[in-house]
């Protein structure tokens, strides 16, 4: 681990992948126009994707942890991380740590969810890009949101367990009728951020 917070050695557990590095600009991310400069990390094959950082300002910046990485990078965001950088901005916060459960690219879950578990992205080095974007936060709140599939509770519960237990409050954007997270594309801008007391272990 490099001191900026970046993966620079091979990721334990998915062969000799190096993290690639990218930064950019991305224009009229914001509700009122403003655009962010960017920070993206991605395994050498563009297989995973462990980081992505929006920052319009100083920290605090919002953490959001969904479920795996679509194809949104640090030039171009897609409809999932347009809505929690503008609600981000919204909280009056200075940028967005978009992380996931999983790091393996797909714009569908079932895809990943065919993988065994130790390709999906999950595990130690998961939990690595996790832990460094809390850190990059400056304390900014931590939402879990990567839904309620069934295939996900064993690794949701994982990170749950992993953020408690550094004394991380964890937050959400509303629940399902089993009190799970549910995912910011199904939530609108007038629910608010709220504590998250529930729990994958249900």
């Amino acid at each position: 681990m490099n001191p900026d917070g970046l993966m620079r050695q091979s990721f334990i557990g998915l062969g000799d992948t190096v993290g690639l590095r990218g930064d950019g600009h991305v224009r009229s991310l914001l509700a009122d126009g403003r655009g962010a400069f960017s920070v993206d990390e991605f395994s050498d094959d563009y297989t995973y994707r462990w980081r992505l950082s929006y920052a319009w300002g100083p920290p605090p910046f919002l953490v959001v942890i969904g479920m795996n990485p679509s194809t949104a990078s640090c030039r171009r965001a897609d409809p999932t991380v347009t809505r929690c950088a503008r609600r981000a901005a919204a909280l009056g916060l200075g940028g967005l740590e978009m992380v996931n459960l999983y790091g393996f690219i797909s714009t569908l879950p079932t895809p990943m969810f065919e993988l065994p578990e130790e390709r999906r992205g999950g595990g130690l080095v998961g939990n690595q890009a996790i832990l460094c974007a809390v850190d990059r936060s400056g304390g900014g709140p931590i939402v879990f949101a990567p839904g309620s599939d069934h295939r996900l509770r064993h690794r949701a519960l994982e990170v749950e367990l992993l953020l408690r237990g550094r004394g991380h409050p964890l937050q959400c954007l509303g629940t399902t009728q089993e009190g799970l997270p549910r995912h910011p594309t199904r939530v609108g801008y007038a629910v608010p951020v709220q504590p998250w007391s529930g729990s994958y272990a249900a």
